[in-house]
């Protein structure tokens, strides 16, 4: 299973809910950070590779050879991955889920709207099919 972690605002909880709930309960994931400001923090067990969103060419290879990941889209990087999705069509397929972490302050909240509204127009289903 691949699961892209994303919300176009900072402070949602992207790296928590990827680095502690999702990745330690994926048998033989990857953790896989589209990140540039937070690239240094928390090094350790549990890091894996760290990839620009501009990088999404190499990041979709990656994902070719790959079982399971979980993709943890930082916001300093958010708006060029999701260029870059909508340049490589049909590449949101190469997800089994996307996961947008949500807070109750109006900003978050108005960008998680954005965030909802960019992935439907490219065709991400509310819910995985099943």
């Amino acid at each position: 299973m691949k699961i892209a972690v994303i919300n176009f605002s900072g402070n949602t909880g992207k790296s928590t809910v990827s680095k502690h709930l999702l990745y330690p309960r994926l048998k033989d994931a990857e953790y896989i950070a589209v990140e540039s400001i937070n690239a240094d923090e928390g090094e350790g067990e549990g890091e894996g590779d760290s990839v620009r969103g501009k990088q999404f060419g190499a990041l979709q290879e990656q994902l070719l050879v790959i079982d399971s990941a979980v993709i943890d889209v930082g916001s300093s990087n958010v708006e060029d991955f999701v260029k870059l999705m909508r340049q490589y069509r049909g590449s949101h397929e190469d997800m089994d889920l996307f996961v947008i972490p949500a807070v109750k302050e109006a900003k978050q909240i108005k960008d998680t709207i954005a965030t909802i509204q960019a992935l439907a127009a490219m065709g991400v289903p509310a819910f995985p099919p099943e």
